[in-house]
């Protein structure tokens, strides 16, 4: 099953509507991204993710656990959803494009074949993390199977 990376804004970004709503591909939270990341001189985009543990209960039906406190137990240690300034990720996103555009990959390492669409998905996050930036509003990443 594949999934995407959504993100989610502390409160409502205005000027950005549902229909403005991107994703990115879940390669970019493999390891080779990470890595380039990393050489380009910019946190990794996994460094952006968080998630609700309450999205835990979504996850699990009431028979998985044994002990519905191994479910609380797993939210404690998943700790609070945390939202990141958009800064510091549009450096992330800008650079990753930028070698992207000028090097596009042929496959990952994990075998995944590269699609031309991943240099254009980070120019629409760019766009949507532009425009929390400038109301100053935090986001986070979250993987969502798709």
């Amino acid at each position: 099953m594949s999934s995407t990376i959504d993100i989610i804004f502390e409160r409502k970004v205005r000027k950005y509507s549902p229909e403005d709503r991107c994703r990115l591909a879940d390669v970019f939270f493999e390891p080779e991204f990470e890595a380039l990341a990393k050489r380009l001189g910019v946190s990794p985009l996994t460094e952006f993710y968080s998630d609700d543990p309450d999205s835990l209960d979504d996850c699990f039906d009431d028979d998985f656990f044994d002990d519905p406190k191994e479910l609380e137990a797993l939210k404690k240690k998943m700790g609070p959803k945390e939202y990141f300034d958009a800064t510091t990720a549009l450096k992330s996103i800008t650079a990753l494009r930028d070698h992207l555009k000028r090097t596009p990959l042929e496959k990952t390492k994990s075998g995944r074949e590269f699609a031309p669409r991943l240099v254009d998905e980070p120019t629409e996050v760019e766009r949507s993390l532009n425009k929390a930036k400038v109301q100053g509003i935090k986001f986070y990443f979250v993987l969502t199977p798709g």
